[in-house]
């Protein structure tokens, strides 16, 4: 063992630079910290996005809920339960909500997951219907009936 009061001064110097220098190394060694455990990031589910900015929407109205059902944002009619993938207009996106769900920005409303709400727009058909031009494909796992949007109202 190192008995430090018998080392000079000049001895001690470089010591001390080593151990600092060793200290550097190994703490750049160690993983940054991490905001969020792997398994509390949840993964965005698909949301369909119309990339065209249709001069009239159709306005049938239904009621029910968006909900996230196998990675893909559906929405839930009352009644009969059909799901169908809606169709968000330009500039609507999907985040989560600080509570364990998801919250659409849909015109500069901010609708979770699960609430109740009237729709406006219409069913249509992705093959035949020019106004419509999605951002992405949508998933296979997404229902195959599709509603564009026209307005959200909260229930």
């Amino acid at each position: 063992m190192t008995d430090w009061s018998k080392l000079s001064s000049q001895m001690r110097r470089p010591l001390r630079f080593r151990f600092a220098i060793t200290i550097l190394a190994l703490s750049s060694c160690a993983l940054p910290p991490q905001p969020h455990s792997a398994a509390a990031v949840q993964a965005l589910p698909y949301i369909a996005i119309n990339s065209k900015q249709p001069p009239a929407h159709p306005e049938a109205a239904s009621r029910g809920s968006f909900v996230s059902i196998d990675g893909c944002v559906s929405f839930k009619r009352v009644g009969d339960g059909l799901l169908l993938t809606p169709i968000f207009p330009r500039g609507s996106r999907i985040a989560p909500n600080g509570h364990g769900g998801f919250d659409l920005l849909v015109r500069g409303a901010r609708i979770p997951l699960g609430k109740q709400v009237r729709i406006g727009g219409g069913e249509v058909d992705l093959r035949t219907y020019a106004e419509v031009a999605l951002q992405d494909p949508v998933p296979a796992t997404c229902p195959d009936k599709y509603w564009v949007i026209g307005g959200i109202d909260t229930v």
